[in-house]
């Protein structure tokens, strides 16, 4: 059975399409990020010296917690205007 399902509506998608992302060491130590890139035949490559892991694993969690608390806002912003 199949039924019309559409996926443009958000409000029922609970993990959006997302490119594949690879993470792996090369030949000369680097931390490469990989990121395929379906559209054309180029991915999305960053390669990282491995010192500068930490600060950047540090940058990337502040990043996620300010996504978190501004979320955590809207969704205090919606239930008080559902509620008056």
């Amino acid at each position: 059975m199949s039924e019309k399902f559409d996926w443009y509506d958000g409000s029922n998608v609970v993990v959006p399409s997302q490119a594949a992302i690879a993470v792996y060491t090369n030949v000369n130590g680097e931390i490469v990020i990989r990121q395929q890139d379906n559209d054309s035949t180029e991915d999305r490559i960053i390669v990282l010296n491995p010192g500068y892991v930490e600060e950047i694993i540090i940058a990337l969690q502040v990043e996620y917690l300010e996504i978190q608390r501004l979320k955590k806002l809207d969704q205090e912003a919606e239930d008080q205007e559902s509620q008056q």
